[in-house]
């Protein structure tokens, strides 16, 4: 009786009550309907993935717009009434990209992730890569002399240069140290004894060019890349055949950890080029591999690209005094700034 008293009141007497409740002397009061009219949400590109335990809003603007975030508002109070479980809204932006060669232009569609090696492609890493084959085939040649030249071979490295597509440039730790041991291996050690002691002789190698970061800045042109593209929209992360601890550190020492929003290395995956890794990041970004462009400096990052079917790979050889050739990428460029984002006005074009 007295929700029908004090309704009747509200209806009859609305401009007293925002007097009263709102201190507003308007007169322009008026009684909306009861029952609201839920019309579509019109967006560009919405997808709903529900879990066990949230729901993913996932929606792709190719430009950003004043409604958004209220948008996602509404999204958000419809999917809670209906669902009672949280909603996890992600608006995330849709682009082109385009790799600028002499011969034309390679256009990547429909790009929401970016995925970066590092060494040779965030890091200029080849003189300290080098300086590191060096240090590992000393230490083993102190127990096993007539190894330090062949290990450098097997490393692709020589007294004066390293090769990009060489085991130490390209593969991973674990991959060095295996080659290494196999060395020991043949030299006459049992496994267990050659594991161990290419081991010892990689830890004290690494002891002596450690903390790695200082000797690997970023190389020049990366950073204005790195802010283009997260200016764009684009979401970054990095996926390395080092160790995930030095991928941090990297980040850090160089203050790069905001561009990102992952960064694995391959001691906690398959390496390169397993798809693994890159199912993994885009899964932990939210974002299909169709959606990814990968960008490094070696074959394992274009084979890999194409294993998770991403929408590419773009070759990179501004990392090495001799440029790689790249067979398994989409494009290869030698510069940054040959890297561009196709203005919003034109992405339909």
């Amino acid at each position: 009786m007295r929700d029908n008293l004090c309704k009747y009141l509200a209806e009859e007497y609305p401009t007293a009550f925002t007097q009263w409740l709102l201190n507003n002397a308007s007169e322009n009061v008026s009684v909306l309907k009861t029952e609201l009219n839920l019309e579509p949400i019109c967006a560009d590109g919405v997808t709903l993935v529900q879990t066990q335990h949230c729901i993913l809003h996932l929606e792709f603007q190719v430009e950003p717009e004043a409604t958004l975030p209220l948008r996602i508002l509404d999204y958000w109070l419809r999917l809670y009434r209906t669902y009672r479980c949280e909603s996890v809204s992600l608006p995330l932006m849709s682009v082109t990209l385009l790799c600028q060669l002499p011969k034309g232009t390679v256009r990547f569609s429909n790009i929401a992730a970016v995925v970066f090696d590092k060494d040779g492609t965030l890091a200029d890493s080849a003189s300290y890569l080098h300086q590191l084959a060096l240090e590992r085939a000393r230490q083993v040649a102190a127990i096993a002399p007539d190894l330090e030249a062949p290990l450098l071979r097997s490393f692709g490295s020589s007294a004066h240069q390293i090769q990009p597509q060489g085991l130490q440039a390209v593969g991973s730790r674990h991959e060095n140290l295996i080659a290494a041991a196999a060395h020991l291996a043949g030299y006459g050690y049992g496994w267990i004894a050659a594991r161990e002691i290419a081991e010892q002789a990689f830890a004290e190698a690494d002891r002596r060019f450690s903390p790695k970061a200082p000797f690997t800045p970023p190389l020049p042109g990366v950073i204005d890349l790195l802010q283009r593209l997260k200016t764009a929209g684009l979401t970054l992360a990095v996926l390395s055949g080092d160790r995930t601890e030095e991928v941090q550190a990297f980040l850090a020492t160089y203050q790069l950890t905001h561009f990102f929003r992952s960064a694995m290395g391959s001691d906690r995956l398959p390496a390169k080029p397993d798809p693994t890794p890159l199912k993994k990041i885009c899964a932990e970004l939210a974002i299909p591999p169709a959606q990814t462009v990968v960008i490094g400096d070696a074959d394992a990052d274009g084979l890999m690209a194409q294993r998770a079917r991403a929408a590419g790979c773009i070759g990179v050889t501004w990392g090495w005094p001799q440029p790689p050739s790249l067979q398994y990428c989409t494009c290869t460029v030698s510069e940054p700034t040959q890297i561009q984002i196709l203005p919003a006005d034109q992405q339909g074009t």
